[in-house]
């Protein structure tokens, strides 16, 4: 949260720290109060003062903006991260549900048709084989 606050506050972070050094090499051009027009009246006011905090309140706004809508941007991914674990979590178990009904259904579809009493007949009748064998070798 602080490194996406600090990345959005670079610009401001840059903008004041280029202020600075120009106001501190032309401190007289900032000191420097001229009459400006607001309209309604004139005021007495140093205008490179006023274009530093116009610019200050400009690219603060900008930078609030940009952390915002990144702030929205990471919520939306997390709640949507959210969402699709539990989405994933749901088709898992929805899979071993599907998994267990299959290996129940061919269980009884093996009773129901009588698979394991012909593997039992089987067996038996290689029993029965196997002794008729003996019995054939023996004599």
């Amino acid at each position: 949260m602080r490194n996406l606050l600090f990345k959005n506050s670079i610009l401001l972070i840059i903008y004041v720290l280029i202020s600075a050094y120009f106001a501190i090499f032309n401190w007289k051009i900032f000191t420097v109060s001229l009459n400006i027009n607001l309209g309604v009246g004139e005021v007495s006011f140093p205008p490179f003062l006023a274009l530093f905090l116009l610019g200050f309140i400009f690219i603060g706004i900008l930078s609030w903006m940009n952390y915002s809508t990144s702030l929205r941007k990471m919520i939306y991914e997390l709640e949507h991260g959210v969402e699709i674990g539990k989405m994933k979590d749901k088709m898992a178990g929805s899979r071993v549900r599907d998994v267990i009904m299959d290996e129940k259904n061919l269980e009884l579809l093996k009773t129901r048709m009588g698979i394991q009493d012909i593997r039992k007949q089987q067996e038996e009748m290689a029993k029965i084989l196997s002794e008729l064998k003996k019995a054939q070798d023996k004599q």
